[in-house]
């Protein structure tokens, strides 16, 4: 019944393949057959492996955009680090005698020991100055002894993990972090061939090796330098507020954070005071001539208004009618901080 309602020419297709299969495989009853097929497989360029070894998966897309200025400058430095490591273990090797002909064991122990001695001899010093000291402060100065242990590996791993978590724009911090990895991996390798290469030239020349030391460390604060103003971070901190704030008072529009990030200072300003948000500043300060807000204002304006809108917009026609750089400055500051003077 299923044959003879099949078309014939459908029948005379399925003879003529069985004719060309004599043995045609045999499937059970309720088995589908599968069909299939096989392609060549597609060669990888050279390039394509350096990017899925060393650059996060979906690059670019995946990470922001300052992501390989920042890596980049950020490898050489630590390039140059490892180039300076082999120098300083040469120069080391080199004072306690290692490959001298004229060299002896206790002459090697003698240059150890004096290394060690500079260290002993500062800590006496230290506890000279500081003995009593000790025991009235001994939890701050265990803290602080621990503090200054680690601050830079601390500093370095925290900063790192925020950067991370930055670049990441896909939640692939793990990706980002490993292929992190895989990059200081290639500097250090390549910066121990250049290294030894390096040391090797500059054996048993003083002015040479130290040239070479000072020009890497030169070089290492400069690329350090540059992978930091490479940073276009879209965080707002006190000093990106200031800049937002201050471009928006003069130009009336917020900068991008491209623009905020190229007036935002890389060097570190350890004298500068902290900003504080203290809450009674009076609001007649922001305008910088010292009179009272509702002699400058109109009337839907004063800072007495019904609404707390209409005191934001109060303070910014205030601040719009005294454009001069002097009110800005001043008001930039007492946005920043604030006295605690009556309002």
């Amino acid at each position: 019944m299923v044959e003879s309602a099949l078309p014939r020419s459908s029948n005379a297709a399925t003879a003529a393949a069985m004719a060309a299969h004599p043995n045609p495989p045999r499937f059970a009853s309720g088995e589908s057959k599968l069909g299939f097929r096989r392609e060549k497989t597609r060669r990888i360029a050279p390039w394509t492996w350096i990017v899925l070894a060393f650059l996060p998966e979906g690059y670019p897309s995946s990470v922001s955009s300052d992501y390989l200025a920042f890596q980049t400058w950020d490898t050489l430095q630590g390039l140059s680090t490892y180039i300076r490591s082999m120098l300083s273990t040469q120069a080391l090797l080199s004072g306690i005698g290692v490959g001298a002909a004229t060299a002896t064991a206790i002459g090697a122990t003698f240059q150890w020991f004096l290394r060690d001695l500079t260290g002993m001899v500062g800590g006496i010093v230290f506890t000279l100055y500081q003995g009593s000291n000790l025991d009235n402060r001994a939890k701050q100065w265990r803290l602080a002894a621990d503090f200054m242990n680690d601050i830079a590996g601390v500093a370095g791993g925290a900063t790192r993990a925020a950067l991370t978590q930055h670049f990441a724009r896909k939640q692939n911090a793990a990706d980002v972090s490993a292929k992190e990895g895989s990059q200081e991996t290639a500097a250090t390798l390549v910066g121990m061939i250049v290294g030894m290469f390096l040391a090797r030239l500059t054996a048993n020349n003083i002015f040479l090796m130290w040239t070479s030391f000072m020009s890497l460390t030169a070089f290492h604060m400069y690329a350090n330098y540059k992978a930091v103003c490479a940073l276009c971070l879209t965080s707002i901190n006190a000093e990106r507020m200031a800049i937002v704030l201050q471009s928006f008072l003069k130009d009336g529009k917020a900068p991008s954070p491209e623009e905020a990030s190229a007036q935002e200072s890389a060097l570190p300003r350890p004298f500068t005071s902290r900003s504080g948000i203290i809450f009674g500043a009076k609001i007649s300060s922001l305008c910088g001539d010292g009179r009272k807000v509702s002699t400058s204002l109109p009337k839907k304006f004063h800072p007495g208004g019904s609404t707390p809108h209409s005191n934001v917009q109060g303070l910014l026609a205030c601040l719009h009618s005294r454009s001069s750089s002097q009110a800005q400055e001043r008001g930039r500051r007492s946005v920043l901080q604030m006295d605690g003077r009556e309002l």
